[in-house]
C-alpha cells in the first residue's frame, strides 16, 4: 500500500484442509495506512555561547496533533516537548548534533536529519599601547591582542572616548593624541559567524607640551649677556643648537623657567 491516509477494505481467504476436505475461510478486515511525518530543522547553524540557540522543526504536511522530543548528541532534551527548541549550550570546538522525532498520534514516528551547531566563545581582548604617557599631539600606536583565539572572520571597530573612530577597523591603530589628561580607548572584536563579541580596553595620559616663560643664558666669563621671551622657544633647541654666540671655552649656563 502507498502512504496516502486511504483507508483500505482488506479481505484474507484462508484455505486448508479439514477431515480430509477443502476449506476456505474468508475475513474482512480494514487497514488504514497513514502518511509519515516529513521534518526539517531551520535555524542559525554558528551562534555564541552567550546567546540562546533557536531552532524550529517544520513540518512537510499538517498533522493534527503531533507532538516533539528533542534531541542533543542523541540524548533526549525532555524540557522540549514542542516544536521549537530554545536553550543555551555552552561552547565547544565540535558541532552538537540536534535532532528532534516527531509523533504524527497515527503510531508514526519519525526522527529528523541532523543538524549540526557550532556554539562559538568571544575572544578575550587585550590592547596594548606603545606609550601610555605621552605629550600633547602626539602619535600612540595602540594593538589588541587576542592569545590563542584563532578563530577567522574578524572585524575590528575601535573607539575613543566611547566614539567610534571612522575607518579603524584593523587590530592596529595609530591616534594623534588631541586633548589633555585621559584619553580613553576601546576596541570591539566581533566574530562575523557567530556574532560573538570580545572588549578591550586602554587609556593614554597626556600632557601639554612644556613652554618656558624666560631662558636666561649666562656667559660665567662676561656675567649675564641676554634674556630672551622663550614662550616658543625649545629648551633642547637652546641646548643642541645654540642661537648666540659665546667666546671659545667660555662656560654657558643655561636656566630655563616653566610656565
Amino acid at each position: 500500500v502507498t502512504f496516502d491516509s486511504t483507508i483500505y477494505n482488506v479481505q484474507v481467504v484462508a484455505n486448508y484442509q479439514l477431515h480430509c476436505k477443502d476449506t476456505s475461510l474468508t475475513v474482512d478486515t480494514v487497514v488504514n495506512v497513514f502518511n509519515a511525518p516529513v521534518v526539517s530543522i531551520y535555524g542559525d547553524p554558528i551562534v555564541c555561547d552567550t546567546n540562546f540557540v533557536s531552532l524550529r522543526a517544520i513540518l512537510r504536511d499538517t498533522l493534527v496533533h503531533p507532538t516533539f522530543l528533542w534531541r542533543v548528541d542523541g540524548v533526549d532534551s525532555l524540557q522540549f516537548t514542542a516544536d521549537t527548541f530554545k536553550t543555551k549550550l555552552p561552547y565547544r570546538d565540535y558541532p552538537y548534533s540536534i535532532t528532534v522525532l516527531v509523533d504524527s498520534g497515527t503510531t508514526c514516528q519519525v526522527e529528523s536529519e541532523p543538524f549540526l551547531l557550532y556554539v562559538d566563545t568571544k575572544p578575550v581582548v587585550n590592547v596594548t599601547v606603545d606609550y601610555d604617557t605621552v605629550c600633547l599631539n602626539q602619535v600612540v600606536n595602540l594593538t589588541a591582542h587576542l592569545g590563542n583565539y584563532n578563530q577567522e572572520n574578524l572585524m575590528y571597530q575601535w573607539y575613543v572616548d566611547t566614539v567610534a573612530i571612522p575607518g579603524a577597523t584593523e587590530s592596529t591603530l595609530s591616534y594623534e593624541i588631541k586633548k589633555t589628561n585621559y584619553t580613553p580607548f576601546k576596541v570591539v572584536v566581533t566574530q562575523l559567524n557567530s556574532n560573538c563579541q570580545g572588549t578591550g580596553y586602554d587609556t593614554v595620559i597626556t600632557y601639554n607640551n612644556p613652554k618656558f616663560d624666560t631662558v636666561l643664558i649666562t656667559n660665567l666669563q662676561d656675567d649675564i649677556f641676554t634674556l630672551v621671551d622663550g614662550d616658543t622657544l625649545n629648551y633642547h633647541r637652546y641646548y643642541n643648537q645654540p642661537a648666540y654666540d659665546v667666546c671659545e671655552g667660555a662656560s654657558v649656563q643655561i636656566t630655563a623657567y616653566m610656565k
